[in-house]
C-alpha cells in the first residue's frame, strides 16, 4: 500500500451539508494511517468548478506529494475508504494519469464513477496547461476534459471496482436541486440526442416517498428544459437565487434542512452500503454486480463494505 505520507487530499467544496463530515473523515483516517491532516488535507472552494480542477493540480504540484486526490465534498468515506485509495494508487502503473472512484450514489441507485479523482503529481505539470488548451471552463465536466485531453496523448485511466465511500446523500434541498439540475444537463449533453429516462424513472418512482428525490425530480426537469434552451450558461451559480425552487417548495411544505449531525455521518458510508439491495440491484453496471456477485446478497456486501477480504484493485 502507498504509504499514507505520500498523498495530498483537495476537497473541493460548494456549500454541500456534507462538507464539514466529508473533510472531518478524511482528515480522521489521514491521521490513523499516520499521517498529518493538517499538511495533507486541502480544502478549497474555488468556483466555478473549472477553478477547483486548477486548484487541485496547483495544491498538488505545491504539496510535491506522488499522489494528489481530488475529492468532492458531497463525499462521505468509508472507514476504510483512503486505504483503499492509497491501495488503488500503489497498483497503478506508470501511464496512468488518473484514477476514478466507485462511489455508492444516491441518485443513481447504485455504484458508480463519480467524486474522486486521484493523480500521479509527476503528470500534473503537462495537465495544467490543458485546461486552457481543452477550453475546460466551457465544458460541462472541466475535469473530465482535462483527462480527456491527457488520455489522447496516451495515458490511460484506471476505474477499479473498489467503493471508498458514499455520494450525494444527505444533501440540503437546494444542493440536490443545482446538482441534479447540472446532472440532467451533463447526462443530455454527453451524446446528442440521447434521453435520460432510465435516470428520470429512477428518481420519479421514489418521489413520493422521499422528499429528496422530489426535489432531484424538479432539477432533472429544468435541467433538461436548460438542455433544449439555446445559450444557457455551461454552469450554475450556487450563490444566487432561484425562486423557483423556493416557490415549488413552499407549495410542497417542505423547508430546508438543518445542520448535518456529524456524529450521525460517521459510519454513514458503511451504513448505507452495508443496507444496499445488491441481490434487487440493476443499476450497477453489469461487470460489477458480476464480479462482486451481488445475487449472493449479504456476501457482496460484507465484500463491498470491507467486513471481509478486501477488494482487489
Amino acid at each position: 500500500m502507498l504509504d499514507i505520507c505520500d498523498m495530498t487530499f483537495v476537497v473541493r467544496c460548494a456549500g454541500e451539508r456534507t462538507m464539514a463530515a466529508s473533510i472531518a473523515l478524511l482528515r480522521d483516517q489521514v491521521e490513523a494511517l499516520g499521517g498529518d491532516p493538517d499538511r495533507q488535507v486541502r480544502p478549497v472552494t474555488e468556483r466555478p468548478f473549472v477553478n477547483a480542477v486548477r486548484a487541485t493540480i496547483d495544491l498538488g504540484i505545491a504539496g510535491n506529494r506522488p499522489w494528489t486526490i481530488g475529492m468532492d465534498a458531497d463525499v462521505l468515506l468509508l472507514s476504510g475508504g483512503v486505504r483503499r485509495l492509497a491501495a488503488m494508487c500503489a497498483g497503478a502503473g506508470d501511464g496512468v494519469f488518473t484514477i476514478t472512484s466507485l462511489v455508492y450514489c444516491k441518485y443513481f441507485g447504485g455504484f458508480c464513477f463519480r467524486g474522486i479523482h486521484a493523480y500521479p503529481t509527476r503528470l500534473l505539470p503537462e495537465a495544467r496547461p490543458l485546461i486552457e488548451s481543452s477550453r475546460a471552463a466551457d465544458s460541462l465536466r472541466p475535469e473530465t476534459s482535462v483527462v480527456n485531453a491527457m488520455l489522447a496523448k496516451g495515458y490511460t485511466m484506471l476505474g477499479p471496482p473498489t467503493p471508498v465511500g458514499s455520494h450525494d446523500f444527505e444533501q440540503s434541498f437546494r444542493h440536490i436541486y443545482l446538482k441534479m439540475r447540472l446532472r440532467a444537463r451533463r447526462e443530455l449533453g454527453d451524446e446528442p440526442g440521447k434521453t435520460t429516462t432510465d435516470y428520470f424513472e429512477f428518481v420519479k418512482a421514489r418521489a413520493h416517498a422521499d422528499p429528496d428525490f422530489l426535489v432531484a425530480s424538479w432539477g432533472l426537469n429544468d435541467g433538461r428544459q436548460d438542455a433544449l434552451t439555446p445559450g444557457t450558461p455551461a454552469q450554475y451559480d450556487w450563490e444566487a437565487p432561484y425562486p423557483e425552487l423556493d416557490r415549488r417548495l413552499a407549495h410542497a411544505g417542505l423547508t430546508e434542512k438543518s445542520s448535518l449531525d456529524l456524529d450521525g455521518a460517521r459510519g454513514l458510508a458503511d451504513r448505507l452500503i452495508a443496507a444496499h439491495d445488491y441481490s434487487g440491484d440493476r443499476r450497477t453496471p453489469k461487470w460489477i454486480r458480476d464480479k462482486h456477485d451481488f445475487a449472493s446478497g449479504p456476501a457482496a456486501a460484507d465484500a463491498m463494505t470491507g467486513s471481509t477480504t478486501p477488494l482487489a484493485a
